[in-house]
């Protein structure tokens, strides 16, 4: 065990949402972050019907992908991309999604 003596210590008290930043940051886990926000929300931002039929896969360089079970789905979230990325953009409060990809698989 070793003692500081002598040692200054710190005199201000840290928040958690300071120290949580810092860590993400450092992780770079920005990104996870965001995406559970957007998986969290998801009927939110695009509806319960839609929300059914599909789920969001990932963020990659800005863009979400997200998985339908349809194409007919898939044509109905590439129509209305633009709310959706108005919506997002509401939803998370900054401008970070800037394009919606859709993917025709199977959804667990």
């Amino acid at each position: 065990m070793r003692f500081r003596f002598k040692e200054p210590r710190e005199a201000n008290i840290l928040s958690i949402g300071s120290l949580l930043t810092s860590i993400v940051g450092q992780f770079q886990l920005d990104d996870s972050f965001l995406f559970e926000k957007i998986r969290s929300g998801w009927s939110e931002i695009v509806g319960d019907i839609i929300s059914t039929h599909s789920a969001p896969v990932r963020i990659q360089k800005s863009t979400l992908v997200i998985a339908v079970d349809h194409p007919v789905f898939a044509g109905e979230i590439l129509l209305s991309k633009e709310s959706m990325l108005v919506k997002l953009k509401d939803y998370l409060d900054a401008e970070i999604i800037k394009d919606i990809r859709a993917e025709v698989k199977k959804l667990r």
